[in-house]
């Protein structure tokens, strides 16, 4: 049993062009559909990526505010330090009270590493 029957007539000039129109059409279509498709999944992308950016510059701006806090406790231990550096240098107090001054001082100084960006 033959699912496809041919015609036995010869087509027409006109069945011809209109083939072709409609198979230009359906490519043609094809190719723009395509190309609006790729444009939606790169604006997608490109969202995304802004999204993430946003994100990471406020985990960066959260970070860079602890470490300004952060130094700015150790400047003024470090200050501390100069102080009884001073002090020792003018012999108000002596070698000591200055070593366990300063250990005491260090001690209570916190500072972290050095924040590096990629």
């Amino acid at each position: 049993m033959e699912v496809h029957h041919h015609s036995h007539h010869p087509k027409k000039w006109k069945e011809y062009i209109t083939e072709f129109i409609m198979l230009f059409a359906a490519v043609t279509l094809g190719f723009f559909a395509e190309n609006i498709r790729e444009h939606q999944v790169i604006d997608n992308h490109k969202n995304q990526n802004l999204i993430t950016m946003i994100d990471d510059l406020k985990q960066d701006s959260v970070e860079i505010n602890h470490r300004i806090d952060e130094y700015s406790k150790a400047l003024v231990q470090f200050e501390k330090m100069k102080d009884l550096s001073f002090a020792y240098s003018h012999h108000q107090i002596n070698e000591n009270q200055l070593v366990d001054s300063i250990f005491k001082t260090f001690v209570n100084t916190t500072f972290g590493i050095a924040h590096f960006y990629k």
